[in-house]
């Protein structure tokens, strides 16, 4: 982890807590300064990134590798949860900007 760069820590940090360019963190705010939506129409969320999102299907796929079931509380808050993510995030680099 110590080889991860700055923008997809920052990314990655942001799926853990649930804070950061989160559609449903802005609604919940009162925040109506962007859409809070994904690009599919979706609200944004942590489990809507990593589990629901049909624009990455073939990306998740990583995720899938390490954890079939995609929960995302195992996906991060493990160590190879938090590697398949961090692959998961690089290769989708408009994700969460």
């Amino acid at each position: 982890m110590s080889s991860v760069s700055r923008h997809t820590f920052s990314k990655l940090f942001q799926l853990r807590t649930g804070h950061g360019v989160l559609g449903k963190y802005f609604r919940t705010r009162g925040i109506n300064e962007q859409d809070n939506n994904c690009e599919c129409g979706q609200l944004e969320t942590v489990e809507h990134v990593l589990k629901e999102c049909p624009l990455h299907p073939a990306e998740r796929d990583l995720l899938r590798k390490v954890f079939p079931e995609l929960d995302p509380k195992i996906l991060l808050d493990t160590k190879k949860g938090l590697e398949a993510v961090v692959k998961f995030l690089n290769s989708l680099p408009q994700l969460l900007c």
